[in-house]
C-alpha cells in the first residue's frame, strides 16, 4: 500500500507540475497575442494619422531662421487646411520638385499684388508688418532672382507667394516665383516644433524666436 501511495502521490505531483507549465505557457501566449494586437492597432493608427492628419519634417538649412533652426523636427498639420484653407503668415511645407520639400511662409495669395522695394515687402500697395522677423531684417532682390526691384506682380489664381524668414539665405518666390498647389504638392502647415526640447512649442505665426536659439 505504501508503494502504491508513493506512486500515486508522485503521479499527482507530476500532473500538477504539468498543469502549472501549461497555464504558464498559455498566459505567455495570451500576453503575446494581446501585445501583438495593441502593436498592430498602434501602427495602423500611426499610419493613418501620418497619411491624413499630421506628419513630422526635419528642417534642413538656415532659410527659416530665427524661427526654425536647421535640425528642428516640426509637426505639419495636414487636416485643418482641408477645411479652413491656408492663410497669410502660415508656414507651409511643399514639394518644389520631386524629392525636394521646402518650408516657407505665405506672404501673398491669389489676386494679391506683391512688390519688393528698398528692402520692404508690399502687398496690395501696403507695406506688410512682419512681427515674426528681427526688426533690422530687410528683404532684398538679389542678382539671381527672377523678381525685379520695385515691380509689382499679381499672384495668379490658386497660387501662393512665399518667402523664407532668413531673407538673405532663402531660395523662395523671388527665385521660382509662385507656388502652384496643383504642381507643388502642399504637405500641410506647421503647428508645432517637437525637437530639440529647448525649441519645443506650439507654433504662433505672429511671434519670433530669438536669433541665438539657432546658434
Amino acid at each position: 500500500m505504501q508503494a502504491q501511495d508513493f506512486v500515486k502521490s508522485h503521479y499527482e505531483t507530476l500532473q500538477s507540475s504539468d498543469n502549472i507549465i501549461i497555464r504558464f505557457l498559455t498566459s505567455i501566449i495570451a500576453w503575446i497575442m494581446d501585445f501583438a494586437q495593441v502593436l498592430i492597432i498602434g501602427l495602423a493608427t500611426m499610419i493613418i494619422l501620418n497619411m491624413f492628419v499630421f506628419s513630422p519634417h526635419t528642417i534642413e538649412g538656415v532659410s527659416m531662421q530665427p524661427n526654425f533652426c536647421s535640425g528642428d523636427v516640426v509637426i505639419t498639420d495636414k487636416l485643418s487646411p482641408n477645411f479652413t484653407g491656408y492663410q497669410k503668415g502660415d508656414v507651409i511645407v511643399f514639394q518644389l520638385r520631386e524629392g525636394q520639400d521646402l518650408i516657407k511662409r505665405i506672404i501673398a495669395m491669389e489676386g494679391d499684388k506683391i512688390k519688393i522695394e528698398n528692402g520692404k515687402v508690399y502687398v496690395n500697395g501696403q507695406e506688410i508688418e512682419e512681427r515674426y522677423l528681427p526688426k533690422d531684417r530687410k528683404t532684398e532682390i538679389r542678382n539671381n532672382d527672377r523678381m525685379e526691384e520695385g515691380v509689382e506682380y499679381e499672384v495668379p489664381k490658386k497660387h501662393l507667394f512665399v518667402l523664407g524668414d532668413n531673407r538673405a539665405e532663402s531660395s523662395d518666390s523671388r527665385v521660382f516665383m509662385f507656388v502652384n498647389p496643383e504642381v507643388n504638392t502642399l504637405k500641410g502647415k506647421i503647428f508645432a516644433v517637437l525637437i530639440p526640447l529647448k525649441h519645443a512649442r506650439l507654433f504662433d505665426k505672429t511671434q519670433s524666436m530669438q536669433v541665438d536659439n539657432c546658434r
